[in-house]
């Protein structure tokens, strides 16, 4: 470790190459795995079980299928084992570890999945879920499928959306027709709470200029159109007033829709007497839809019937804040 003026050595372990047949992982240009010292454990020791451990490890011991691991280029289970603890380059070791991150993802959404097929009383049900995951191309389909609101909301905009945001909003948009909870992480999309008595709301992550927030809107629409609410918050008021002055034109320039959604701006800087205009709106349905701050999640603010809360830039509001929607 680095002082003032020099550096110190707390802990080292030496290992002493024999000769150059040497095949240890401490041999000469390969890297060198380093265990932490802990709860009376030396990091020698802990390096002495792994390695026996992987040398009786079996080589077919990967649970995932064989054209799962080739369709996203992977390691197998073994490989990745062994490239991790005892990689021959970093480039080894660096395919290990996206390997072993891909398996945590994975059985995450596996475990997820059981969890939301449990939820589903028919057989119909289950195979229509199913097929949604094996066949992912069928989402877009759906977009036929959208309220007139929202498909006049889509007519609306001065461009035409890529695939992966018409695929994205499709996706979302089934969500919504569901009666089981969702949750789960798509192209920077991480969503919650399908529309049933605990409402549904997903996180926006990604990169500014990605095509987030349209595709958050398409949402709101779908939900506007179905008789619910929708709540956008956003962690600045400059970031609100943009979001709001965008959706305001856009639905300025919707035709054949003879009642437009309602919307309104309530941040920390709204007026007293205006904020509680609002709040009576929310709370007897006048307004289907309201940007802000963290300002939704007051407790004065209560909505007559939310059905989704979009979260932009999620990693800047806490877990506790971000969950309030749950409550109102």
């Amino acid at each position: 470790m680095h002082t003032k003026d020099h550096y110190e050595m707390r802990e080292y372990n030496l290992d002493l190459i024999e000769d150059d047949q040497d095949s240890s992982v401490c041999a000469e240009g390969r890297p060198y795995s380093i265990y932490p010292s802990k709860g009376g454990l030396n990091s020698n020791f802990l390096r002495d079980i792994i390695s026996r451990t992987l040398h009786s490890l079996p080589v077919n011991i990967d649970p995932i299928p064989k054209d799962i691991i080739e369709d996203f280029g992977l390691l197998s289970l073994h490989d990745a084992y062994m490239g991790i603890h005892k990689p021959k380059e970093l480039k080894e070791a660096d395919l290990a570890r996206k390997r072993l991150i891909f398996d945590e993802f994975f059985y995450l959404q596996l475990g997820r999945l059981f969890q939301i097929l449990e939820g589903l009383d028919t057989k119909i049900e289950k195979d229509g879920l199913l097929d949604k995951y094996r066949k992912p191309e069928l989402n877009t389909a759906f977009v036929e499928e959208w309220s007139s609101l929202t498909m006049n909301f889509l007519k609306a905009l001065p461009y035409s959306l890529t695939s992966s945001q018409l695929s994205a909003a499709s996706e979302i948009i089934w969500d919504l027709k569901q009666p089981v909870p969702m949750n789960r992480l798509l192209q920077g999309w991480e969503e919650k709470d399908p529309l049933n008595e605990s409402g549904f709301g997903f996180a926006a992550l990604g990169d500014v200029g990605c095509g987030k927030t349209v595709v958050a809107f398409l949402a709101c629409m779908e939900v506007i159109g179905s008789g619910y609410q929708a709540a956008f918050m956003v962690p600045t008021e400059l970031l609100a007033l943009q979001h709001y002055d965008q959706l305001t034109k856009l639905l300025d320039k919707m035709k054949g829709v003879e009642c437009k959604p309602s919307i309104s701006l309530l941040t920390g800087s709204t007026p007293s007497k205006q904020s509680r205009v609002i709040r009576e709106g929310l709370q007897n349905g006048d307004i289907s839809l309201v940007i802000g701050t963290h300002s939704l999640i007051a407790e004065k603010v209560e909505f007559s019937a939310l059905r989704i809360a979009v979260v932009d830039e999620q990693h800047r509001f806490g877990v506790i804040q971000r969950g309030r929607f749950n409550s109102k």
